[in-house]
């Protein structure tokens, strides 16, 4: 019995030293450079994020831990980590004639339940849209993973979240460099 009390006291002080990071999807820096001349001609007016409907998924959405009980704090930091994503990049022109809206819907975001690393598979459907045409520009999937070592940290719910957070700032910057180099197309 006195074997068994010192290694559980070390359990809950480790445990007790580590919180749950934030929720946190930007990008690191530097991770999209953009040149002037793979600036977009449009005025981005409008960020519009959401989940897709049952029939559309690519797979399993499991917003929070274990379960979709954080849908709206998700929703909150995707979209104001996807602005000052772009803001940063100055991929859009804000003086430019054509104004666009850009659309994002997680189509999947599966996170292991239980694991060491918790690879986490994220796919978002970009779309930007023509506000005076209604025309879709641009169209695409964009897929992302994020895990992190076994040894990040104890809790498991703290390697989850920071898994889920890699597998976002990942999609947010893999979209952003495929937008800069396909750019938007009329039709």
């Amino acid at each position: 019995m006195k074997n068994m009390v010192l290694p559980l006291v070390m359990v809950f002080a480790l445990s007790a030293c580590t919180t749950v990071p934030p929720l946190n999807f930007m990008p690191q820096e530097g991770s999209i450079v953009v040149n002037s001349d793979q600036r977009i001609d449009a005025e981005l007016k409008s960020i519009t994020v959401g989940s897709a409907k049952a029939n559309e998924q690519l797979g399993p959405i499991q917003v929070g831990f274990a379960g979709n009980v954080y849908e709206n704090s998700l929703k909150e930091t995707f979209k104001s980590s996807l602005e000052e994503a772009i803001l940063k990049s100055a991929l859009f022109r804000d003086d430019a004639n054509q104004k666009v809206s850009l659309i994002a819907k997680v189509m999947k975001m599966e996170t292991p339940g239980m694991s060491v690393r918790f690879n986490t598979h994220v796919i978002v459907r970009y779309q930007i849209v023509d506000r005076n045409s209604s025309e879709i520009l641009y169209d695409q999937n964009i897929e992302s993973h994020g895990e992190v070592p076994g040894d990040y940290a104890f809790l498991g719910r703290v390697r989850a979240v920071e898994a889920r957070n890699k597998a976002m700032q990942e999609n947010i910057a893999n979209f952003l460099n495929d937008l800069k180099v396909r750019g938007i197309t009329s039709k």
